[in-house]
This record gives C-alpha cells, sequence and structure tokens, in this order.
C-alpha cells in the first residue's frame, strides 16, 4: 500500500497577526526612545514596513505617511505617525483578543465596556468627560461635606448639614407635586424629623417601618417640622456607634451635570472601586514617596474618594497633584536634556558681533535688561545646541527690538529667520517697525510691494524683508514663497502661514514666535521640528508668574526684562464710575487733541450682543463721529476689516491723520504710537488683568503725559476689585500673579492648549510642591534620561501614556 504522504512542519511557524502588532509596538516605542531618527530597525523604518503583511497594510496608508516614506518625514510627522499608528494597533490588539470573550478590565477600558455601570448614566458621564475606569478613580470630588455629626431630632437647627439616626414609623408613596415619590418619618426618641425623596416612588419598598435608617444631609422646616429633602441614607442594625461607622465620614460631592445626581456618582465610583481597584499600581519610584513623605497611589485613589478626615483629603491630594506636576516636569526636562545632547542646531558664529553692530544703528540706547537678554541669546545662538528660550518683560520694556536684533545677526551669518505673530495686523505691524529698523527700502527685484531690503550701512550684507500673511492672493503668497525657498529672502514675518507646507525655508536658523500663547501646539511646534534644528525664541506679551512658566513652558530657559525705556512716562490710570466722570473723559480727550496729541478708545466687541452687555466699536465710532466728535478726526479698526482698510487706517494714525482711534483688542499688541496719549477701555470689566495692562501700554511711549481710563458696563464685585488693582499698580509681573489668582491659568493664557488643562488636581497654589516635584525631575533625568532602570520601569511606561495619547508641549 503506497503511503501518503506528508508536508514536513514548519521549524517555524507564523507568528499570529497580535503577536505581530505587539512587535510593531515595541519597535515604534524604541523609535519613540530614539527622538524618531529612524533607526529603531536595521535598514529603516521604511524596510521594515515594506515587509508589512497584508492584513496591516493599513499602516502604510496612515497620515501623514500616506503618498510618501517614513525617511523623508520631520521628526513632528514622524510623531504624529507613530502616536496614530500606536494606539490602533492597541486598540485592535483589544478587541481581536476579546472577540470570544469577555473584554479584561484595564485603566483604560471605556464605558462601553463597563456593564457594571447604569446604561442612562453612561451618556451623562461622558458630558463631564468620565469615560474610562481610569477617568472614575481620577474624578476627584470637589469638596467634602462633613456628616460625622450625629445629632439628636430635637436640637436640629434650621439650614445645617447633620447626619441623624431614628426608626422609620411612616414609609409611603404620596405626590411630591406633580409627580410621585417617597416619604418617611423617623422618631430617635426626641422628637420626629420627616424626608421627602422627588421622583424615587421606589425607594418605599427599601425604608421598612421600624427599621433604623440614618440619614444626612440639610435640615429645613417645613411647617414647622424638620424635613430633609433627598438625604443620603443607609439603613444600619442598631444606634451602636460602631454600626454608625462607615456612615459618619466625609460625604464627597463631584462635578455634575443635569440629570446626574450625586449618588448615581458615588454609586458608580464605587462600583469601579469594587470591579478594578487592583489595577491601580504606583509608578512614582518608592525613594521618593519615602524621601517626600507621600502617601502610595492606591492609597491616595481610595483616600480621595473615601476620606474619614479632611486631613487625609489633604494627603491624598497632595499625592495626586505631585504625580501630575512630576510628570509634566519629568517631560519637560527630559526634552530639554535630549536639546542639548543632540547638537543639532545651527551655530550663528560671532553672533555677539553681529548683534552689538545692529544695536549701535539704533536711535536710542539699550536697557541694561536688553543687553543682558541679548548676551544670553547671543551664548545660545553660538552653541550647536538649539536655542529653547522664552522672552518676558514688563509692557514697553523693548522685546521687540531684541527679537530683531537676533534675527539680523542669524540673517548676517547666511540663515534665515521667521517672526510669528497671531494676527495679520500685529504682523503688518511687525514688518513695518522692522524695516524702519533697517531702513528697509522696495527691494526692485521682487515682484510685489511686500518685499524689502535693507540700507543700513553697518550691516555686513543687505537683509531681504517680506511679509507674508494669509490674506494675500496665492499669486503673491506664491511668489514669496518661491524666494523664501531659494533663500531670497533672508527674513520673513508673518502669521501662522509661515507653518503651511508649501513654506519651505532654504536654511531656516532662527524662529521667533510673539504672543506664543495664542498659537496652537501644534503651531507652535511646526517649525522647530525641521532638520537642523532652527533657534526657537517665545515671546510673552505680558510678564508670567513663575509657577505658570515652570509648569506650562518647563522645557524652555526664561529671560526676563523688567527695566523700562528711561523715556517711558507712568501712566495715570482712573476708574470712570458714572455719566458725568465719562464726560470729562470725552472733554480730557479734546484737549489732548487740541495739543495735536491722539487717542485710543478700546471695545470689547465689533458689534453689539444681544445676550451680553458690552460696549461694541462699530456703535460706538457711529456714537462718537456723529455725536461728541462730529469735528474731529474719527478711525475705526477691528479684525473684520479687509487688510488693505487696517493698514490704511494704521498709515493714517502712524501720519497722525487719525485723532481718535475706535478699535477693538486688536490694538492690544505690537501697536506704538508715541504721539498718543489717552487710552478709554470700555466695558473693562470685560477684560483681564493682564490685557487691561497691555491695552494700558499703547499710551505713554512718547515724552508726553498719559491717561488710561477704565469704563465698565456693569457693576460687579469681582469686576470692580480687578479694575481698583490696576488702578493701583503700574507694575506688570505684580498684576500677572493677581490676575492668575483671580481668573485662573486657563483663562490667563487665553487658551486651552495650555498644561495646566491638563492638570486636573494640581492648581497655581501649589507652589511648594511643584519645586518639589522638579527638583526630583532633574535628579531622574540626570541619572537615567531614557528611564531605562527597573527603578523607574513603570515611570516610563506611565509617561509614554501621557504624551502619546495627547498632544503635549512635549512633543
Amino acid at each position: 500500500m503506497k503511503q501518503m504522504e506528508t508536508k514536513p512542519k514548519s521549524k517555524n511557524p507564523k507568528p499570529d497577526i497580535n503577536t505581530l502588532k505587539a512587535a510593531l509596538i515595541k519597535i515604534i516605542d524604541k523609535e519613540s526612545d530614539s527622538g524618531f531618527r529612524d533607526n529603531a530597525v536595521i535598514g529603516g523604518m521604511d524596510k521594515f514596513l515594506s515587509r508589512t503583511p497584508k492584513s496591516l497594510v493599513w499602516i502604510r496608508d496612515t497620515p501623514p505617511i500616506s503618498g510618501t516614506v517614513y525617511a523623508a518625514l520631520t521628526l513632528y510627522s514622524r510623531a504624529k505617525w507613530c502616536r496614530t499608528v500606536r494606539a490602533k494597533l492597541e486598540a485592535s490588539i483589544n478587541i481581536d483578543s476579546s472577540s470570544n470573550s469577555r473584554k479584561t478590565l484595564t485603566l483604560d477600558s471605556t464605558l462601553p465596556d463597563l456593564d457594571f455601570i447604569h446604561g442612562p448614566f453612561k451618556g451623562k458621564f461622558r458630558k463631564i468627560n468620565i469615560n474610562s475606569i481610569r477617568d472614575f478613580f481620577w474624578n476627584a470630588p470637589e469638596r467634602y461635606v462633613d456628616y460625622s455629626k450625629v445629632l439628636k431630632i430635637e436640637d436640629l437647627v434650621e439650614n445645617s448639614l447633620v447626619t441623624v439616626v431614628g426608626k422609620i414609623t411612616l414609609s409611603e408613596r404620596t405626590y411630591i407635586g406633580k409627580f410621585v415619590g417617597t416619604k418617611i418619618h423617623i422618631n430617635d426618641g426626641s422628637g420626629t424629623l420627616e424626608a421627602v425623596f422627588f421622583r424615587q416612588p421606589y425607594l418605599q419598598k427599601q425604608f421598612r417601618e421600624h427599621s433604623i435608617v440614618a440619614l444626612s444631609g440639610k435640615v429645613v422646616g417645613f411647617m414647622g417640622k424638620p424635613q430633609m429633602s433627598n438625604p443620603e441614607h443607609k439603613e444600619v442594625a442598631s444606634y451602636k456607634k460602631q454600626d454608625l461607622a462607615d456612615f459618619r465620614t466625609l460625604m464627597p460631592f463631584y462635578s455634575s451635570t443635569e440629570g446626574l445626581a450625586q449618588r448615581s456618582i458615588r454609586t458608580s465610583t464605587k462600583r469601579v472601586m469594587d470591579q478594578a481597584f487592583k489595577l491601580v499600581e504606583d509608578f512614582v519610584p518608592n525613594r521618593i514617596l519615602k524621601k517626600l513623605n507621600l502617601i502610595s497611589l492606591p492609597h491616595a485613589i481610595k483616600t480621595i474618594h473615601y476620606p474619614k478626615t479632611f486631613e487625609e483629603a489633604d494627603l491624598a491630594r497632595k499625592r495626586l497633584a505631585f504625580d501630575e506636576l512630576f510628570l509634566y516636569q519629568l517631560a519637560a526636562i527630559r526634552k530639554k536634556y535630549q536639546w542639548r545632547n543632540e547638537k543639532t542646531g545651527i551655530q550663528i558664529k560671532n553672533a555677539k558681533k553681529l548683534v552689538e553692530d545692529f544695536s549701535s544703528t539704533l536711535e536710542f540706547q539699550l536697557t541694561n535688561g536688553q543687553t543682558n537678554v541679548l548676551n544670553e541669546l547671543c551664548e545660545d545662538m553660538s552653541s550647536e545646541i538649539p536655542m529653547g528660550r522664552l522672552l518676558q518683560g514688563e509692557v514697553g520694556s523693548g522685546k521687540t527690538v531684541v527679537a530683531l536684533a537676533s534675527l539680523v545677526a542669524t540673517c548676517q551669518s547666511g540663515h534665515q529667520g521667521a517672526f510669528m505673530a497671531p494676527t495679520e495686523v500685529l504682523a503688518e505691524q511687525h514688518f513695518i517697525n522692522s524695516c524702519k529698523q533697517l531702513e528697509a527700502k522696495p527691494y526692485v527685484f521682487a515682484p510685489n510691494e511686500f518685499v524689502k531690503i535693507s540700507t543700513l550701512n553697518k550691516l555686513k550684507e543687505p537683509i531681504t524683508i517680506a511679509l507674508l500673511v494669509g490674506s494675500f492672493s496665492e499669486k503673491v503668497k506664491k511668489q514669496i514663497q518661491i524666494m523664501i525657498r531659494n533663500g531670497l529672502i533672508q527674513l520673513v514675518i508673518g502669521t501662522h502661514t509661515l507653518l503651511q507646507e508649501k513654506v519651505e525655508f532654504k536654511s531656516l536658523g532662527m524662529v521667533i514666535v510673539d504672543e506664543q500663547h495664542r498659537f496652537g501646539v501644534e503651531q507652535r511646534s511646526h517649525l522647530s521640528k525641521k532638520e537642523p534644528r532652527p533657534h526657537l525664541l517665545a515671546m510673552s506679551a505680558t510678564p508670567i508668574p513663575r509657577t505658570l512658566a515652570l509648569t506650562v513652558y518647563g522645557d524652555l530657559e526664561l529671560s526676563t526684562i523688567k527695566e523700562l525705556p528711561r523715556s517711558r512716562k507712568l501712566i495715570t490710570t482712573s476708574l470712570v464710575n458714572n455719566e458725568s466722570d465719562y464726560g470729562n473723559v470725552l472733554s480730557r480727550i479734546r484737549e489732548e487733541v487740541s495739543k495735536g496729541r491722539q487717542a485710543f478708545i478700546v471695545c470689547p466687541f465689533i458689534e453689539p450682543s444681544d445676550s451680553i452687555p458690552a460696549s461694541a466699536a462699530t456703535t460706538e465710532y457711529q456714537r462718537l463721529n456723529n455725536g461728541d466728535f462730529s469735528d474731529l478726526r474719527v478711525g475705526l479698526l477691528h479684525g473684520l476689516m479687509p487688510l488693505y482698510d487696517k493698514q490704511k487706517i494704521m498709515d493714517e494714525v502712524r501720519e497722525k491723520k487719525i485723532d481718535v482711534l475706535i478699535a477693538t483688542p486688536i490694538i492690544e499688541v505690537g501697536v506704538d504710537i508715541p504721539n498718543a496719549t489717552v487710552t478709554v477701555i470700555m466695558s473693562a470689566e470685560r477684560f483681564g488683568l493682564a490685557q487691561l495692562h497691555q491695552l494700558r501700554g499703547r499710551v505713554g511711549r512718547g515724552k508726553f503725559d498719559s491717561y488710561c481710563f477704565l469704563v465698565p458696563t456693569q457693576d460687579s464685585e469681582l469686576g470692580h476689585e480687578r479694575l481698583q488693582i490696576l488702578v493701583q499698580n503700574s507694575d506688570g509681573f505684580n498684576l500677572s500673579e493677581e490676575d492668575l489668582r483671580i481668573r485662573g491659568p486657563g483663562d490667563y493664557l487665553g487658551t486651552k492648549q495650555s498644561g495646566w488643562n491638563q492638570l486636573k488636581i494640581a492648581t497655581i497654589e501649589d507652589r511648594v510642591l511643584l519645586q518639589m516635584a522638579r527638583e526630583e525631575a532633574k535628579i531622574i533625568v540626570s541619572n537615567d534620561v531614557n528611564l531605562r532602570s527597573q527603578e523607574n520601569e513603570k515611570l516610563n511606561i506611565e509617561l509614554k501614556r501621557i504624551t502619546q495619547s495627547k498632544l503635549t508641549e512635549f512633543f
């Protein structure tokens, strides 16, 4: 009989798809650790991807790699691709592994997988950004109510928050208003209390007569009897102290939304605790916890929700706040360390000499503060280490000329500079001022009027300057883009248009980002992710409190200019309280105009709002131009005007053809009119202190006495407090601290991109904790920058999770 032939078994069986996915995740992690240098696998990522099985072919089509290759991507695009692919791979492994069985819970398990959470609650939890087990655990209560004090019913005081314990003498369903609810009476031997539960008729079956129940809530009077509405409740075995122990605690109160009761949040949180608490593992090295006397992470998570005392709650909050600050500092300091060790920057040779040559052409002498900062910049620029620095200073301290000096040095070294402003008006103002400082004339070889060339004798080589903004025609933009690509333009000033892929630099050496907080994280990062990496100088319009600077910009060196030029005049600031005072303001404007001076009137809105009582620029313009100032030359400026019209208005202001300019906060930064002596800020309560200080700083730039008038529309205690602080204080650094205290970090920065928006528990008051976190992060980075030691293994995993799950300042 002929024997059947059998194929020998493969010695190397084909790995299953999940194994391949896991391997690819490890490669992506290795690539991330190397700074996305395309050295995670032999032959590079493209060679590896060319062998991708058909089931994973989608990887090669995932933006931004689709249509190109990994090697051609910028570091920023590589990081974006790695994050996207890694997240999809990780998610698909979970789906594959649980297709035939119930999914194993992880901290990142989402609401659809949590069958122990009541279905109708899930949509409401999403509204308050609770989407996973992790979110439940880190959803710290906003406050606690102390129900530990058990009182006799006869001793109750109206409006007090207490706990009472008594026997149920009545339990019935009844109409409470239009809806059926439950009403019970309890008696503790000293008196009777009534408790009503709106729209909860099902509770009647739970409240059995003669059983003992503990109730906690606010006591109100109803028809002469004590009553509680929807109190917290729990059946207890007896009046004995040990039976009340679990109930007599601090009651957590969480941020909520309509239709999501506190009891529902507490019940759901308890269920998540019961099902998944074992998943909580500490990632901070034990030596740090011992050194700083911090409790463990599992203890902190449990205690933040169920503290027995306020002291326990504080210890839990301290630990969780430390974690947030520590991880943020660790990411920032690692980034700074990696920058300093890569040496991928552009070396600007003789930077100090070039800066001094330009400074000698100025019509004024630099202050000591400006000189010191320029020395810091020159030291950074002369190194191969790419500069990463934040420049902050008092309003009018001369930050812009410092930035221009560093750009001139860059251009004189054969490289290009980019100056990025948040608005077209500000970009144009920088362009005009730069051309004035460089004595620039029209460039005869340029195809349009937006390109000029310097004529300063002291410069080694002429500098070609261009303006590039989004409202230019496609033809003009293309002409300028070609000149930038060919290196014919050395200094380009513009808006976020500079970030478009169409803008290619021949040799970008320096990037200046003005008013950096008004650019998104992606926008700020884009230009600085080129190879070789250009120097980056971010400028803040107003001083930034140290706590905020260390947290949000912890990866940048900080330079500060506190000194004002000697020519700056002190501005007299007044609060306008009534119509009579406002009449005096208009008289002051007329008086100043008669002396040949000019005035600004700033309104928060362009057009009037139906819902918000606040001044509008168009309305104020019509009223004054046709009324009190009908004999003066009144101008209007706002952001919706075409660029040509805005240019025309600003030219007329500079040429003193406009006496009074009515504008929106578009003039907040960069507008330099030495002849202006009066600023009137309408609906002043609508602005933050930092913005008010900026607007005030539009005057006082010449040799004349100057005035700022604050005109509120609404009278509120908080608004009045803020305005009085401005009246009494001219120091921008003090004002920044006050503004941060009043408004909070998110509003202060004017952006939801700030790191503080990722901090759920830490606050600006945690200055000592921040410093501790920063010091520990420095120690770890100096000893183990890649977190490869066994001690830092879990810390590395947690840091990757937070930096890969969302785009942050830290790439």
